[in-house]
């Protein structure tokens, strides 16, 4: 009967499952979040996180394999692909045998699998990156609204905090509820609240500036030349209703 392991849905859980491979002889034929369809033809291992084992993987990844291999699993994480985790753990067991050459053996579908999840989660934010608009609020503070595909937004937090270093800001990803909170000091990942949305008051300057932008935006148009297929493919629709240029 095959063993799936069942982690609690975060990225130090899976990292348990990778340290126990070498520490308690773990093989896994699959690796499940706890919200997973029950199989009957299955035997279920609950494992319970090991935070400082966790460490120690995560520590040896950069150390033993490369940081671009420790940048493709966490972003692969990210993905929110349920199948996933087992692609990661098998990167990484192969990846600790072969070494930085993992980072493009394609061979492998695991390998593949893993590669291929970083490269789509690492394109979502460097589209957040671009599309995010912000809007002064009442109190000086600055929010953003984004809805990404994928859970991109703790891999936002290096470039605002470089960017705005000196200003407060939030950036909302208001499909998972969750945001990252700048005070111009230190920077938070935190849950926000689910059973209602967030009302932001933006200032008088903002409103003009809004209706500048769109003025601008309006002006510069030609309607000679639109190109509406051409648009789509470089500003897909998906991103359009939380950018200020095409709200009403």
């Amino acid at each position: 009967m095959e063993k799936i392991f069942v982690i609690d849905g975060g990225y130090d859980g899976l990292m348990t499952v990778v340290h126990g491979y070498y520490y308690k002889k773990w093989r896994p034929k699959d690796i499940v979040s706890r919200n997973f369809q029950r199989r009957l033809d299955a035997e279920y291992f609950l494992v319970e996180t090991d935070t400082e084992g966790a460490k120690k993987v995560i520590a040896a990844i950069a150390r033993k394999i490369s940081s671009q291999a420790a940048d493709i699993c966490l972003c692969a994480f990210l993905s929110e692909d349920p199948s996933i985790f087992f692609a990661i753990y098998n990167f990484l067991i192969l990846g600790f045998a072969m070494g930085a050459d993992i980072t493009y053996y394609r061979q492998n579908p695991y390998a593949l699998k893993t590669i291929d999840a970083a490269r789509a989660v690492s394109r979502e934010a460097e589209r957040m990156i671009q599309f995010a608009r912000f809007t002064e609020t009442e109190n000086g503070a600055f929010y953003a609204d984004i809805s990404p595909k994928y859970n991109c937004l703790p891999l936002l937090a290096p470039h605002f905090m470089n960017r705005y270093m000196n200003m407060a800001w939030v950036i909302h990803d208001v499909k998972r509820s969750t945001a990252l909170i700048y005070d111009a000091n230190e920077c938070v990942l935190t849950e926000t609240p689910k059973e209602r949305g967030v009302q932001v008051t933006p200032s008088s300057d903002e409103r003009l500036y809004r209706d500048l932008w769109k003025s601008f935006f309006k002006a510069i148009t030609n309607e000679q030349r639109k190109n509406p297929k051409l648009q789509r493919s470089l500003l897909p629709l998906h991103y359009r209703n939380r950018m200020t240029e095409f709200k009403d």
